[in-house]
């Protein structure tokens, strides 16, 4: 998805879509961004590491369950 560097408040920079406005932390920026430059954004599912999360999550609920029954 191409944005556009709207302004940068701080440490948030604003990035323009053609229909939105996305505030992102502007250390995640590469070095040199500026305002008006066009960036290539690109966002990945990580399902290996929610599947993980997800067992994580189940492994302490279970052990939490386990220490209420005794």
């Amino acid at each position: 998805m191409k944005v556009t560097i709207d302004r940068i408040e701080g440490d948030i920079a604003v990035l323009k879509t053609k229909d939105d406005a996305i505030n992102i932390p502007k250390k995640y920026l590469p070095l040199e961004c500026k305002e008006n430059d066009v960036l290539n954004l690109i966002i990945t599912n990580e399902k290996e590491e929610s599947n993980n999360n997800k067992q994580e999550a189940k492994n302490i609920l279970n052990e939490i369950l386990d220490s209420n029954s005794m």
